[in-house]
């Protein structure tokens, strides 16, 4: 007796749905005998996805033998099968995924992730607490240097203070070298006048003294 081509379809998808139920139960019996507290049921879970693509690879062969039978290839291109072969492929790649057949427990990973935390989290208090300490020695030595550049300052000040009273020209002449410590000097001792002719007058004294004695 001939069968119909819709007879021999509906004869292939009880093959293959029964197929299936059978790698079904054969996965489902392998990682129940794989599985104890002693593993972390990592063998297991590459054994299942051995099994899923196994499974896989069987619907992919079933598929392509019912899609390049004559009928079908008449109402359908070679276009059209491709891309129904991509958006099966993709769905199976999806579901695969979605079984997280590759992860480890999540438990040995939390475990891991805050080991690594706590670790990270001592070394940065450890480096804070040696930055501190590092601070805290270098205060006595930056008071100490404070107050000895203000006293040698002060010094500096009163010395070209007394130049500025007692010796003017000497005083003038370091001023040609350092004009804005001169300015602040004058500043400080109150004798900044608007006009500088006298000064003036007393340079060009100092330096006909200097071409008189040379």
């Amino acid at each position: 007796m001939v069968m119909s081509s819709k007879d021999r379809k509906v004869k292939i998808n009880e093959a293959f749905e029964k197929r299936v139920q059978k790698l079904d139960e054969k996965k489902a019996a392998f990682v129940q005998d794989q599985q104890h507290p002693g593993k972390t049921g990592f063998g297991a879970k590459a054994a299942a996805a051995a099994a899923y693509e196994a499974r896989m690879e069987a619907q992919k062969a079933k598929r392509e033998e019912i899609l390049n039978r004559a009928p079908v290839t008449q109402e359908e291109s070679k276009a059209q099968r491709q891309k129904r072969a991509q958006l099966a492929h993709k769905q199976s790649v999806k579901t695969f995924e979605s079984d997280n057949l590759w992860k480890e427990p999540e438990q040995i990973e939390a475990k891991k992730r805050q080991e690594i935390a706590e670790q990270l989290e001592q070394a940065a208090q450890a480096k804070l607490v040696r930055q501190r300490k590092i601070r805290a020695m270098l205060i006595p030595y930056l008071v100490i240097a404070a107050i000895f550049a203000s006293i040698w300052g002060v010094s500096a000040l009163n010395e070209l203070g007394r130049e500025f009273k007692e010796e003017p020209i000497t005083f003038m002449r370091w001023e040609k070298d350092h004009p804005i410590m001169g300015d602040l000097v004058r500043w400080m001792y109150a004798e900044k006048r608007k006009s500088k002719e006298q000064w003036r007058n007393t340079e060009k004294f100092v330096d006909k003294l200097n071409s008189f004695n040379r």
